[in-house]
Formats: structure tokens, C-alpha cells, sequence
């Protein structure tokens, strides 16, 4: 009885060295692992933040757009507007004006 007994204490001693062993080589492969995939993945990133930064870009040139559009769009209801195409593209003149044309050679 005995022998079995400092069998089993025999075992159980060498299994906590065993399995911190196998701890620290476990969690060594899960560092590796880890750092092959970040330089796997970084040029995807680099690539992905680029991208980003090209939308942003585009979305802050749109806001611009959208603002100038917005002043033309008010301007264009303006009387100023009206009055201005109306003479420019139509040729009207108000009333009691006179309108001065140059002579072609």
C-alpha cells in the first residue's frame, strides 16, 4: 500500500511542472500566432485607412459643393436674379429704359 501511495506522490509532483511547462509553451504559441496575424493584417489596415482618409476628403469636398449649391439655389429666388436673367437672356428692358447698342463695323 505504501508503494502505491509514494507512487502517486511521485506523479503528482511531476504533473505541476508538467502543466506549467505546457502552460508557458501554450501561451507562447498564442504570442506567435498573435503577432504573425498583426503583420498579416497591418497592410490590410494601412490600405483600410487610406481608404478613410480619401472618403473623408470627398465627403468634406461634397459638404462644400452642397453649401455652394445651397447660396446659388437661394440666390437664384432672389428679385436681383430674376431681373438680371431677364435682361440678360431675354433681352427685357423696364419700362422707360433705353437701350444703348453698339454699331458693328
Amino acid at each position: 500500500m505504501t508503494d502505491r501511495r509514494n507512487e502517486k506522490k511521485a506523479k503528482t509532483n511531476k504533473n505541476p511542472w508538467r502543466l506549467t511547462a505546457l502552460a508557458i509553451g501554450a501561451f507562447l504559441v498564442l504570442i506567435i500566432i498573435m503577432g504573425i496575424t498583426m503583420l498579416t493584417q497591418q497592410p490590410a489596415i494601412n490600405e483600410k485607412t487610406e481608404e478613410l482618409e480619401e472618403q473623408k476628403k470627398t465627403i468634406e469636398e461634397l459638404s462644400e459643393r452642397i453649401e455652394e449649391l445651397e447660396n446659388e439655389l437661394n440666390y437664384m429666388g432672389t428679385d436681383e436674379y430674376i431681373e438680371r436673367t431677364a435682361r440678360d437672356r431675354l433681352g427685357m428692358v423696364k419700362e422707360n429704359e433705353i437701350i444703348f447698342k453698339e454699331k458693328e463695323s
